[in-house]
């Protein structure tokens, strides 16, 4: 998308397709950009000085159609992202079915969201006592935020170990 419609619409919070001069300078402010923006979007797209500044108008000075243009931020605003992306996990190793590798990180993001940050031993004891009702007895949980070496055996296709945010999962299932 065009950079001007990006800052247009990103100011139209509410897409109402009209956004104000207070609007704009509150805009320039925050982002802390050069003031003068304010009155040279004034003159281009408010020369009857409305205090109003339409996406129709800005579209007309832009030589943009605006019903293209509201199409398009229509498909951009409600794209879902793509499920592959997630920013905060890095898978370590695995070897564990899919299905149950998307439901445990779900409940680990859960109870992550859950806990006070100091908390991690609840989120711990929390994680085993789900993959034991779920999965099966004996799950191993550990969780650290600092440098570990480890040398494991585990079941087949139960072993997951991720990085969330600053902290490391280790989980793996043991025989009884």
């Amino acid at each position: 998308m065009d950079p001007f419609l990006s800052i247009y619409f990103e100011i139209d919070k509410d897409d109402s397709g009209v956004i104000t001069v207070d609007e704009l300078d509150d805009y320039v402010r925050t982002h802390d950009l050069d003031p003068g923006m304010v009155e040279q979007w004034e003159t281009l797209f408010d020369p009857e000085n409305t205090g109003e500044i339409t996406l129709d108008k800005f579209c007309e000075v832009l030589g943009l159609q605006p019903s293209k243009v509201r199409e398009e931020h229509a498909e951009e605003t409600h794209a879902e992202p793509p499920a592959s992306i997630d920013t905060d996990l890095l898978i370590l190793y695995e070897d564990i079915d899919e299905q149950d590798k998307t439901n445990i990180l779900n409940h680990v993001r859960s109870l992550v969201r859950e806990q006070a940050k100091d908390d991690r031993s609840k989120v711990a004891a929390e994680l085993k006592r789900y993959l034991d009702k779920t999965y099966g007895r004996c799950w191993q949980v550990l969780v650290t935020d600092g440098s570990l070496w480890a040398n494991i055996t585990c079941v087949s296709k139960y072993s997951l170990h991720v990085r969330l945010g600053t902290c490391c999962y280790l989980l793996w299932m043991t025989s009884e």
